[in-house]
């Protein structure tokens, strides 16, 4: 025991820990610390791709999502998200669309026992490089899957924050025309799967007047992709992601991302200051992606981080701040790992973990 120290046990783990316990950026030995993608749209190219007055383009949203995602792997292995329920009226089977896009896929639901379908509630998602989720307006997905998907949305940050592989979701908007014998879409929770998109409204429009961003011209759309079909769903906040597309009043139609997700938002740049305090002492247990390291003694404050906007990128959370302390720890072997940002790429040698880093307990801070 050491005189004058307070004894926690802290069990540190998950998407925003990654980044803050500085030696755990990810897993053992030699591997990749980046992250996948995440594109996020109100339009419905599922249906459109086989329907409608521009299916090239809705064929090429299609392409350049699964692109984006996946880092332009080729042949990528990806999951379907879909019900195979015909819901009746003008709606078109989602497997139709990703086949007139050039894709193959296994099709996962909400565990109708189907032949050739996949069980949603147990389906490995490490299996695939994409998950795309079929639109709900215009496609055939129901409020079913997306429940399925709702629960496990850990794993599907986990997944995404992996690397080289991602998410593409379709429109959620529950505003299919109603009728006798017609499942009219998704009631609640839409784009639950990623709980800081609470922002899906249900916006029935045409493609009309939609234009690109940089961002949506970086990923290799053009202006004639967004156009000539129908939109059903805007986002009012972004997540921190970047804007892709919007419509000609302003309003948000597309988002994508290839940063760190967590369950509130992508994750920001750090400016950090040097900084001088009183040690703490405390001793705390801590597991990361390397291992755990129990009675690790937490010491001064060494650092303090401000979340940054980099190029104009934005900040999802201007008042989570971090505080990095100077932590005593046995753990010294050496691992390899393998970075790519937004910097480019490159191999770092791992050592002996040096500071343990504190977001607050509340989001936010005084200064004077």
């Amino acid at each position: 025991m050491h005189a004058g120290v307070t004894y926690l046990q802290v069990q540190l783990k998950g998407a925003l820990m990654l980044a803050v316990v500085l030696s755990g950026l990810l897993g053992i030995s030699s591997m990749t610390a980046y992250a996948g993608g995440v594109f996020i749209t109100g339009h419905d190219p599922d249906y459109h791709a086989i329907a409608g007055g521009n299916t090239l383009g809705a064929q090429h949203i299609i392409q350049r999502a699964v692109v984006y995602v996946t880092f332009d792997k080729p042949n990528p292995k990806i999951l379907l998200v879909t019900d195979v329920r015909n819901p009746g009226g003008d709606q078109i089977d989602s497997r139709l669309g990703m086949t007139a896009a050039g894709f193959s896929f296994d099709v996962a639901d909400y565990g109708s026992g189907t032949s050739g379908v996949l069980d949603l509630h147990t389906v490995n998602f490490n299996n695939y490089d994409a998950i795309v989720v079929a639109s709900d307006s215009g496609g055939w997905l129901r409020q079913d899957e997306l429940d399925i998907l709702n629960a496990r949305a850990t794993e599907l940050i986990d997944y995404v924050n992996t690397g080289n592989r991602g998410i593409v979701g379709f429109n959620e908007s529950g505003n299919r025309p109603g009728g006798p014998g017609i499942y009219t879409g998704t009631t609640h929770n839409r784009y639950g799967f990623l709980p800081f998109l609470v922002s899906g409204v249900g916006f029935q429009q045409p493609e009309v007047g939609i234009t690109l961003t940089a961002a949506g011209e970086a990923i290799g759309l053009t202006n004639t992709d967004v156009n000539g079909n129908a939109a059903h769903s805007v986002f009012t906040a972004t997540g921190g992601m970047d804007i892709i597309d919007v419509d000609s009043s302003g309003q948000i139609l597309s988002l994508a991302t290839r940063k760190f997700i967590t369950p509130q938002g992508v994750a920001d740049h750090f400016k950090c200051y040097e900084a001088q305090g009183e040690p703490v002492n405390v001793i705390v247990d801590l597991q990361d992606q390397f291992g755990e390291e129990p009675r690790v003694l937490v010491g001064k404050p060494k650092l303090f981080c401000n979340p940054v906007d980099k190029n104009g990128e934005g900040i999802s959370h201007p008042t989570l701040h971090l505080t990095c302390y100077e932590i005593e720890a046995d753990n010294e072997e050496e691992r390899n790992v393998i970075v790519k940002n937004q910097f480019g790429e490159q191999t770092l040698k791992v050592e002996k973990p040096k500071l343990l880093c504190v977001p607050p307990q509340r989001p936010s801070s005084s200064f004077r």
